[in-house]
């Protein structure tokens, strides 16, 4: 035994260079020592490489752990097609990154597989809306509709008040919700509905997720408190404080709709008409830009559905804008809807 632990590299040697030295029983356990020797070192290398730059990655982290109040973010939907059918290119669309998507699909707000005929037209990629408004965040933001979901002088565009894409669908527990502003309705079921699902990875340190949207509705001003009000939702689950029915995407007047307050650009509303030239929307109302803020657990996995639907009917469409997705590293108490301004300290 002696022998073999201090002579194991001149047994290597004279193994290649005099095979004579040694039985051919010998040698097979030489060769058993070294290829042990050879394994043991590169489980060791293998081992030492990976402490090391989980050590190097845990330094790296501590060091800058002074985080600003949002997560760095490089956008990523340079290069995507208005009219693309991947998910994952409307995930990038909104301003997450691939890295952070689990998985994304399209399905009905039921969470049934959409039909064959008119489903995809409800939804694009848009590096603008009309003459006046902008992407929030990258080239491009999310665009979902009742209708389809193209603008004047685009083909396929369909003057308001819209496309009716003829499918009818069940609706998430808890909807169509009733609107704070009005007397309780007595809905008809869901039409003309689009989802888009992303199961998302919250990375390390994000304490809660923003996104901007908004909103625009040929039912304004002619079907306030009715029976017909499409509704944009939002929900996220496990489901976090201040959601509603899992919904984090609603105001002190219930859903965002045709009844809520935060529809204030249109003619005689507070902040004008500018953002409805070249929409499609020039007769009809839209919202404020909204900003939705809600907490998460970092590292956990979250679902979240952006959805918009007809209620009772497939005409007079609504249309919603989505962009600017950011993780944010200071406290969220809970899921909060409000008019976007320039105070964010993420903007």
């Amino acid at each position: 035994m002696y022998l073999f632990f201090t002579l194991t590299e001149k047994v290597y040697k004279i193994d290649y260079l005099s095979l004579i030295c040694y039985s051919e029983k010998m040698k097979k356990y030489v060769h058993k020592i070294i290829s042990l020797k050879i394994t043991l070192s590169c489980v060791l290398v293998i081992i030492l490489s990976f402490l090391l730059f989980e050590c190097s990655d845990m330094l790296n982290h501590y060091a800058s752990k002074n985080l600003g109040p949002c997560l760095p973010h490089t956008p990523c939907d340079g290069n995507l097609s208005v009219d693309s059918l991947d998910p994952l290119d409307a995930c990038k669309a909104i301003g997450l990154n691939e890295k952070e998507i689990i998985s994304a699909r399209w399905i009905l707000p039921d969470g049934s597989e959409p039909p064959v005929n008119n489903f995809h037209i409800g939804h694009a990629l848009f590096s603008g809306f009309g003459q006046n408004i902008k992407v929030q965040e990258g080239e491009r933001f999310l665009v979902l509709s009742t209708g389809n979901a193209q603008l004047a002088g685009q083909a396929g565009f369909i003057p308001n008040p819209g496309f009716n894409k003829n499918y009818t669908h069940p609706l998430p527990p808890g909807f169509p919700a009733q609107s704070a502003t009005c007397p309780v309705q007595a809905f008809g079921g869901g039409c003309d509905g689009i989802t888009l699902e992303a199961v998302l990875k919250v990375p390390r340190d994000a304490t809660g997720f923003l996104f901007d949207f908004k909103f625009y509705t040929a039912e304004y001003p002619g079907w306030i408190c009715t029976i017909y009000p499409d509704h944009y939702i939002v929900l996220v689950s496990p489901s976090v404080p201040g959601s509603v029915d899992t919904n984090i995407c609603h105001t002190p007047d219930g859903p965002i709709c045709v009844n809520n307050s935060a529809i204030r650009v249109c003619t005689n509303c507070a902040d004008g008409t500018d953002e409805l030239t070249g929409t499609g929307f020039e007769s009809y109302g839209a919202t404020a830009w909204l900003e939705t803020i809600a907490p998460v657990r970092e590292k956990s996995q979250i679902t979240v559905q952006f959805t918009i639907w007809d209620n009772s009917d497939g005409v007079f469409d609504s249309v919603v804008l989505i962009d600017n997705w950011r993780w944010v590293t200071f406290q969220v108490p809970e899921a909060l809807t409000y008019i976007k301004d320039d105070s964010c300290p993420c903007d």
